[in-house]
């Protein structure tokens, strides 16, 4: 009962905190899962980037046909496009908010905190989920089935890898959070709980080299490129099957099965005739 009320306690003390954070994390980081965390205790708005464009489009503001103008014709969004959606977007929320996806560039975190600066206010936390690459292989194995899955895993890769210039310039304003996403979840949102809460600091320095040798290694793994090319889908999945069938001791995961179901049908009594 006790843990309960001090629970929600500390939670409605989050809650009333002042939160504009960037959460950034390659595909497999647990960023969806920790974002939805934050937001929770934190009371922000999870603004991710496709959703705020798909909303911006949906209401048919102004910027929101011009977005869709671009998308239709298959082009990016320019970066003052793309801010304008979000910086729109932060001003119904402005003192509790996620960034999910955005900032993508140097460009945009110039453009983002020039308007945060004229609205006298500033990014309060910048956080990197780290994960070493062997462990992004096997969280994005399961995912990464089929030519489509494929693709959107390169899209997703080419971004994170994109996206590291972001991290060096907060990194250089001393804003970048380095939290190491390897444990369990419970583990981690306990690490991010209490650099949020500033009662702790980075598990580790930031290192650019580490995420685009992690990138590297999983577009080997994965047979992609950054630009989401891949190797022939039979070929692919052949591999995966046979990779799969082994956990990490090297023993099938059927193995122990097919034992016990052995064991079931010698327990069996025999049948006289």
């Amino acid at each position: 009962m006790r843990k309960d009320i001090a629970y929600s306690r500390e939670k409605k003390i989050c809650s009333k905190m002042t939160k504009r954070i960037i959460l950034l994390g390659a595909p497999g980081s647990g960023k969806k899962t920790h974002a939805k965390n934050i937001c929770e205790w934190f009371g922000c708005e999870h603004l991710q980037v496709g959703n705020v464009i798909k909303e911006a489009i949906k209401i048919g503001s102004p910027a929101g046909k011009k977005a869709k103008s671009f998308l239709k014709a298959k082009k990016f969004i320019p970066d003052d496009l793309l801010t304008k959606l979000m910086t729109e977007k932060i001003s119904t929320c402005p003192d509790h908010f996620l960034l999910d996806g955005f900032p993508q560039n140097q460009s945009q975190a110039d453009k983002l905190l020039d308007f945060l600066k004229d609205n006298d206010s500033k990014v309060t936390d910048c956080i990197y989920l780290d994960v070493p690459a062997a462990l992004l292989k096997r969280r994005n194995c399961n995912f990464a089935r089929g030519n489509r899955n494929k693709e959107i895993l390169g899209a997703r890769l080419k971004f994170f890898d994109d996206s590291v210039s972001v991290m060096e310039y907060f990194n250089e304003k001393n804003q970048l959070q380095t939290i190491s996403a390897l444990k369990k979840v419970e583990f981690v949102w306990q690490k991010i709980l209490d650099v949020l809460k500033r009662n702790s600091k980075s598990d580790r320095k930031f290192s650019a080299e580490d995420i685009h040798e992690s990138v590297a290694a999983l577009s080997e793994r994965f047979s992609l490129n950054i630009d989401g090319e891949h190797e022939d889908s039979a070929s692919f999945d052949k591999n995966r099957r046979r990779s799969s069938k082994k956990n990490i001791d090297g023993k099938h995961f059927g193995q122990k099965k097919r034992q016990s179901y052995k064991g079931i049908i010698n327990k069996q009594p025999k049948k006289h005739v």
